[in-house]
């Protein structure tokens, strides 16, 4: 009988659960699946993901956001938020497989197909201290899932004066880049590690729904603050 080498690999180098640790083949045990599985019964809104009893909240239905989707692995007070932020502020990267096993499971569903992925610009501070872009991480499976390009280019940060009192970057376009790859008409993904505000949401997303975009969805593996009142 003919057996795979990782189906060998998997019996000789067991893994641990990164919830419970209990030794065994995933990243994330059954039992910590099912557990997890029950947090995430409640409904969500469709434009922001916040737990909501309606499709839409009151927020969202007053606000006019101009992105369309946003779908999160988890909330604040989900057991996987822990293993995010590590990756996020503290550069452990070994974590991201688990998370991203959590997400094939829990969002791979509900991802509409899109054109284009965007990985959200990361500090090159950040990037140098962990080694690593994060969202660009992500975006590399996630484009996997669901069999659509990314491009790194397209989108950086506004170069900022010491004095700048913001808390949030702003985004610009690389027009060099539009000039040979059209967004007209295209269905594109936002990816960030964590969501902070709507309202650097709608900005992103008006800055490519300016350039003829026609559907923005973000995707993140969870927020860190409530929703802004619009």
């Amino acid at each position: 009988m003919h057996i795979q080498l990782s189906q060998i690999m998997r019996f000789l180098l067991p893994c641990c659960c990164v919830l419970c640790q209990l030794r065994q083949e995933h990243s994330i045990c059954d039992l910590c699946l099912t557990e997890l599985t029950s947090q995430m019964q409640s409904k969500n809104c469709l434009l922001c993901g916040s737990p909501n009893l309606t499709w839409v909240c009151k927020y969202c239905f007053y606000a006019k956001w101009a992105f369309d989707q946003t779908i999160l692995l988890c909330h604040e007070s989900s057991r996987l938020t822990p293993l995010i932020k590590a990756c996020h502020d503290h550069g452990k990267i070994k974590q991201l497989s688990a998370i991203l096993y959590a997400w094939q499971h829990f969002n791979l569903r509900h991802m509409a197909p899109v054109d284009l992925i965007i990985p959200l610009p990361q500090s090159p501070k950040i990037s140098k201290q962990h080694g690593y872009w994060l969202a660009l991480e992500i975006v590399k499976k996630l484009s996997y899932f669901v069999k659509a390009p990314y491009n790194t280019k397209i989108l950086h940060t506004q170069n900022l004066t010491p004095h700048t009192n913001m808390v949030w970057p702003s985004f610009k376009l690389n027009q060099t880049v539009l000039c040979n790859h059209s967004l007209l008409n295209l269905r594109i993904s936002i990816v960030m590690p964590i969501l902070h505000s709507e309202l650097v949401l709608n900005d992103l997303a008006q800055l490519f729904k300016d350039q003829g975009v026609r559907w923005v969805a973000f995707w993140a593996l969870t927020r860190s603050a409530k929703k802004d009142f619009y």
